[in-house]
């Protein structure tokens, strides 16, 4: 019995036969529509982006945006003199700067447990005092106050560094659903 497809009238023998290349085709076309989907946001110009683009083989290129169309995204990069558009279609990921901020905290954390650290190693490594002394220090006391005060110690060294350190904040624009 012939069929009727897009207008057009297939015998059982040709349908057999268009079934599995249209499905090749819907699902290439699956495939492929991750790599065409917008991004929910249009960006303004001067916004501090960073892509990652099929056409900078994955690379991430860190500019300003110039002008953000339904079709491309034209960015200044420090490194490059003219400016780049890139189709859209390429970008695979795209995130938005929220900033720099110092690393403060950060550093603080890291500096007071390595401080700490040092600190218990050396209380151990001393062991304990002999019977009989004034102090009559444990390993285990001299480890808690080693670790106590280089701890507090390396937490000010390492806040010190981290507030000399600063680092950039991004934010992912997610892709429209479609």
């Amino acid at each position: 019995m012939p069929a009727l497809l897009g207008g057009i009238m297939l015998s059982s023998r040709k349908l057999i036969r268009v079934l599995p290349a249209a499905g090749v085709l819907l699902v290439g076309s699956a495939r492929l529509a991750p790599l065409a989907a917008q991004f929910e946001a249009t960006l303004d110009p001067g916004a501090r982006v960073r892509v990652t683009s099929t056409h900078a083989e994955g690379a991430k290129l860190i500019g300003t945006v110039l002008s953000d169309d339904r079709d491309s995204l034209r960015l200044s990069l420090a490194e490059w003199a003219d400016p780049v558009a890139l189709p859209r279609t390429s970008i695979t990921k795209l995130e938005i700067s929220q900033g720099q901020h110092s690393n403060v905290v950060r550093g603080a954390w890291i500096g007071g447990a390595i401080g700490a650290a040092i600190g218990v190693a050396v209380g151990l490594l001393l062991g304990s005092d002999l019977p009989g002394t004034p102090s009559g220090y444990s390993a285990g006391t001299k480890a808690a106050i080693g670790g106590v005060f280089l701890g507090v110690i390396g937490l000010g060294i390492g806040a010190g560094i981290g507030a000399r350190t600063h680092s950039e904040r991004w934010k992912e624009i997610p892709r429209e659903t479609p």
